[in-house]
């Protein structure tokens, strides 16, 4: 009954694998060294009063010495680990049950040898209290043996995966919502606690270090996250808001800002990809605030693109709007399509009209011939994404979402007339009218 309850316990203690094995260990052999020490002959009973002494006094200092050599290393690896992600991961190190289960061994371990040495009592130069030496030395074996589930346990802790899968399981939305306040829809707002901000250290460390492989297992672990929170949580539209603000309005967007200035194409493309997915996420589960705040992260950081004229990310970032739109509008969320939409101008609007020439005026623009290209390659994908976005809503006879496409196709069609100096953009024009005209009709009938 006492080896059902144990290993009960063991079961459900947040222990690694090789500690619980240790564990289990440790208590059936001691179970059976109670059962079996009665069968010792007689001689193994016997033990020399100073050996017994000299032994026992050496293996508690051994002990000792091994457990401030334990504790020393252990704030070290915290110290390294912390400072190369985030302070905040310390709270990991204080719940590590291994890190405790080895100091109350040690210390157990201690106190007994102590005490041992202390009512020891001689008959005629034998020890009587041969049990209890007996027990002293099991004890220093299993606090020897002690060391190499902990060693492993220490050397997986310190794993970036490791440690980004502790702090993703401290993501849900009582956590979430615990650590919001009135503050945080500032966009100025700094947060400086919640279950998310760990990981925007180790993102943030990740970034300035160029290290993809822990920005991208950061993201993914977040994704995964909010994947259970929206499926399993029944969310209010109040919750809805404050979490969406707190995770892109406060981490995921301000990231993408740095990776900008820093001029990462790399690591802005991971983000704007890990956002899309939390967009098309949300759009499937019907959070409509939800996915829009995600399109609205994509389309800031394509705005910051846009002002520096990095095409590449300008096209990612319409890419990963269009995946969101065309989600969107399949489950009819409005407000996100909205949201699509009115990035997927803007970022035209900046680079078209104020980014690519400095010199240009609205009536007569001097445009060399690579700008030209550009621009006609991003009025057509600009006109894609709304025309695509549009069929969805033709099949679904969306009135509502039918008139957003026409306002905006009207939109690009004047940013197209300022730029129509070829044929490619007379073409474009007629596209973009016989567009508008075919949207026109359906709303008509």
């Amino acid at each position: 009954m006492l080896k059902l309850g144990a290993g009960y316990l063991i079961s459900n203690l947040k222990l690694s694998k090789v500690f619980k094995i240790y564990l289990t260990g440790l208590i059936i052999s001691f179970v059976f060294f109670n059962y079996l020490y009665s069968y010792f002959p007689d001689g193994i009973k016997q033990t020399n009063i100073n050996s017994a002494l000299y032994l026992l006094s050496s293996l508690v200092q051994s002990e000792a010495a091994v457990l401030g050599i334990v504790v020393t290393l252990s704030i070290v690896a915290i110290q390294l680990t912390s400072s190369s992600y985030s302070t905040r991961i310390i709270g990991l190190f204080k719940e590590s049950t291994s890190l405790w289960i080895l100091l109350l061994i040690y210390i157990i371990a201690i106190i007994y040898g102590l005490g041992v040495l202390k009512f020891i009592l001689p008959v005629e130069n034998w020890s009587n209290n041969e049990f209890f030496i007996w027990i002293a030395y099991l004890l220093g074996i299993y606090a020897f043996s002690a060391l190499i589930p902990y060693i492993l346990d220490i050397l997986n802790f310190i794993d970036p995966k490791t440690i980004i899968i502790l702090l993703s399981n401290k993501i849900t939305k009582e956590n979430i919502l615990s650590t919001i306040v009135a503050d945080d829809y500032n966009v100025n707002y700094r947060p400086s606690d919640g279950p998310i901000q760990p990981l925007s250290d180790m993102m943030l460390s990740a970034l300035m270090k160029y290290d993809y492989g822990t920005l991208k297992d950061c993201l993914n672990s977040i994704e995964n996250s909010f994947l259970k929170l929206l499926k399993n949580e029944n969310l209010s539209c109040d919750e809805e808001l404050d979490i969406s603000n707190h995770l892109f309005l406060h981490h995921i967007l301000r990231l993408g800002g740095t990776a900008i200035d820093k001029h990462d194409e790399e690591s802005t493309s991971l983000i704007i990809e890990s956002l899309s997915r939390l967009g098309i996420m949300g759009a499937e589960l019907k959070y409509s605030f939800f996915s829009g705040q995600a399109a609205n992260a994509i389309g800031e950081i394509g705005l910051k693109a846009a002002a520096v004229n990095n095409e590449y990310i300008i096209n990612v970032s319409q890419t990963y709007l269009g995946l969101i739109g065309e989600k969107a509008a399949k489950n009819g969320l409005e407000d996100t399509i909205e949201m699509v939409l009115h990035f997927n101008f803007m970022i035209c609007k900046i680079v078209l009209i104020e980014n690519l020439s400095e010199s240009k005026n609205q009536d007569d623009l001097i445009i060399f011939e690579d700008e030209m290209n550009s621009n006609y390659h991003l009025i057509l994908s600009a006109s894609v994404l709304i025309d695509y976005i549009g069929k969805i809503a033709l099949e679904q006879k969306n009135e509502s979402i039918l008139r957003s496409i026409i306002k905006n196709l009207n939109l690009i069609q004047k940013l197209n007339k300022k730029l129509n100096y070829t044929k490619d953009f007379e073409r474009m024009e007629e596209i973009i009218a016989e567009s508008i005209q075919m949207y026109s009709n359906a709303l008509k009938n």
